[in-house]
C-alpha cells in the first residue's frame, strides 16, 4: 500500500516554493499588517515533519484533505499577496491578526490529529492483514433489484425533466439562478441522487465481477455518465457535489482495478476538470455578461477575493471573530445549526438565528431569508466552544475521515461507495462548516445508506450486520 505517493511529494515541494514566495512578497507588501505568510510557512514545516504519518495509505479522504489544505494554506495566501486585495465580503477587518494565529492553531491541531490517528490506523491495518490483497465484491443476487431501481430513476426523470436542466451549461453556456431544492420537491431530489449512486456502484461491481477482462472501459463509461448526471443535476450546478463525486468515483475504480490507475486518470479526470473550469468561469466571473477574454477570466478564478470565501480564509475567520465578539454568540446556536437542514424537523422549529444566517447578516449578505457566504468551520467551533477549543470540530473531522478511509478498504459490498463519498465529504469539512456538512449527511449520505440497507434486506431476507473494524 502506497503511503508516500508522488502527489504528496509534489505538495511538499510546492509548499516550500509557496512559503518562499509568500515571505518574499510579504517583505515588499504594504497592503496587509497581518502576518498571513506565517500560515504558509507553518503549513510547509508541518507537512514535512508529519509527512511520514500524514498518509498511511492512499485513500479518498486523506487525498482530498491534503489537496484542500494546500489550496487553503498555500494557494489562497499566495493569491492574497499577488492580487493585493482581501475579500470584500466583510463587516470590517479588525480581527485579521487574530484570525491568522487562529488558523495556525487549527493547522497545528489538524496535523497533531493526523499523527495520533496514524498510529492507531497502522495497528488496525496490520491486524486486518488486507494490505495488498483484493477483496471480492458480494452482490447478493441484486440484479432484479437493480432493474427495479433503474425503472424508478427513469420514471422520476420522465416525470421531472428539470433534474437535468443543468445541461444548459453545456449546450447554451448558461446557468439558471434557481435552486432545484427550493423550487421543486426535495424528496424527488433525494430519491434521484440516492438511486443514481446505488445504480452506479452496482453496475460497476457487477461488470467487474462478471466480465473481469475488458470490463474497465464499461466501468469508465458508467463513471462518466454518472459524473455528468451529478454535474447537471442542479440548475445552479453544485461544483462541490461534483468534485466529491469525482474523487469518490476515482477511488472506486482504483479499488476495482488497482493495476489500471493511469488509464483511469487519463480517461476520467481531464473531461471533468474541463467541466468544472467552465462552470467556475461561468459562475464566478463576468464572462457571460461582459464577454471578457477567456484567459483573463481563468486567471480571475484565483483571485483571493473569490478564493477566501471558498477555502475559509483569513477574512472568513475574521468575520467569525467579529460575529462572536460583537453579537455575543455562543453554544446556544449549536442545536439550531444541527437541525437547520434536517428534512421536515427544520419546519417545526424557528432556526432563523443559526450561525450561517447571522454570519451573512453581520457582513451584509443576507436577503430573502438566507445568505450566500460560508461561515468557516473554525469560526463555528470557536462560537460554540471558545477560541481555546476552536479546532475541536476540525479534529473530529480528521478522526471520522480516518475511520471511513479504513472502511473504504475493508468493504466488499455496495457500501464501499458510501464510505468513499463520506470520507471525501468529511475531508472538506474544515473549509466548509458544520451546517453544510450535516445537510449532505441528511440529504445524500443517510438516504443512500437506507437504500443500501433496504436492498440488502430484500436480497438476503435479513438485516446484514457488518463486522465492525473500529
Amino acid at each position: 500500500m502506497e503511503n508516500n505517493p508522488k502527489y504528496l511529494s509534489i505538495l511538499k515541494v510546492l509548499s516550500v516554493i509557496s512559503a518562499i514566495l509568500t515571505i518574499t512578497l510579504a517583505s515588499f507588501s504594504t497592503d496587509f499588517k497581518a502576518p498571513f505568510w506565517l500560515i504558509t510557512c507553518s503549513y510547509s514545516a508541518l507537512l514535512f515533519v508529519i509527512s511520514r504519518y500524514n498518509q498511511i495509505y492512499f485513500a479518498p479522504g486523506i487525498f482530498m484533505l491534503n489537496i484542500t489544505m494546500f489550496m487553503r494554506y498555500c494557494v489562497l495566501i499566495l493569491s492574497t499577496y499577488l492580487f493585493g486585495e482581501l475579500s470584500i465580503y466583510a463587516n470590517n477587518y479588525n480581527y485579521l491578526t487574530q484570525a491568522t494565529f487562529l488558523m495556525i492553531y487549527e493547522q497545528v491541531a489538524i496535523f497533531i490529529m493526523l499523527y495520533v490517528t496514524a498510529k492507531f490506523e497502522k495497528k488496525q491495518f496490520s491486524s486486518l492483514n488486507i494490505i495488498g490483497s483484493e477483496l471480492p465484491f458480494k452482490l447478493n443476487n441484486m440484479l432484479l433489484v437493480s432493474v427495479f431501481i433503474l425503472f424508478i430513476v427513469v420514471g422520476v426523470l420522465v416525470i421531472n425533466p428539470y433534474l437535468i436542466s443543468g445541461f444548459s451549461l453545456i449546450t447554451e453556456g448558461m446557468i439558471a439562478n434557481e435552486n432545484l431544492v427550493e423550487n421543486n420537491s426535495g424528496m424527488i431530489i433525494i430519491l434521484w441522487q440516492a438511486c443514481l449512486s446505488w445504480l452506479y456502484i452496482f453496475f460497476c461491481t457487477y461488470v467487474r465481477n462478471k466480465y473481469k477482462s475488458g470490463s474497465l472501459y464499461f466501468c469508465i463509461l458508467f463513471s462518466v455518465i454518472y459524473i455528468l448526471l451529478t454535474f447537471i443535476g442542479q440548475q445552479s450546478i453544485s461544483r462541490w457535489y461534483t468534485i466529491i463525486s469525482v474523487v469518490s468515483v476515482y477511488f472506486i475504480l482504483k479499488k476495482l482495478y488497482p493495476n489500471k490507475v493511469k488509464t483511469i486518470m487519463m480517461t476520467v479526470i481531464p473531461p471533468v476538470l474541463i467541466l468544472l473550469v467552465l462552470a467556475s468561469i461561468y459562475k464566478n466571473t463576468d464572462y457571460l455578461t461582459d464577454r471578457e477574454h477567456f484567459i483573463n477570466n481563468f486567471i480571475n478564478l484565483f483571485d483571493s477575493k473569490k478564493l477566501d470565501p471558498y477555502f475559509s480564509g483569513p477574512v472568513g475567520v475574521n468575520n467569525a471573530l467579529g460575529l462572536k465578539n460583537d453579537l455575543k454568540l455562543n453554544i446556544s446556536t449549536l442545536p439550531l445549526d444541527v437541525i437547520n437542514n434536517f428534512p421536515i424537523i427544520n419546519h417545526l422549529f424557528d432556526t432563523s438565528k443559526n450561525t450561517v444566517n447571522q454570519y451573512n447578516y453581520y457582513i451584509g449578505r443576507f436577503w430573502n431569508g438566507s445568505g450566500d457566504q460560508i461561515i468557516p468551520l473554525l469560526g463555528q467551533s470557536m462560537i460554540y466552544f471558545s477560541a481555546v477549543f476552536s479546532p475541536l470540530l476540525s479534529c473530529l473531522s480528521i478522526f471520522l475521515m480516518r475511520k471511513y478511509d479504513r472502511k473504504y478498504f475493508t468493504s466488499s459490498s455496495l457500501d464501499v461507495y458510501l464510505y468513499s463519498f463520506a470520507s471525501v465529504w468529511i475531508a472538506v469539512m474544515p473549509i466548509l462548516n458544520l451546517t453544510i456538512f450535516l445537510s449532505w449527511v441528511y440529504l445524500r449520505i443517510f438516504p443512500l445508506l437506507l437504500l443500501i440497507t433496504f436492498t440488502n434486506i430484500l436480497t438476503t431476507g435479513k438485516l446484514v450486520i457488518r463486522r465492525r473494524f473500529d
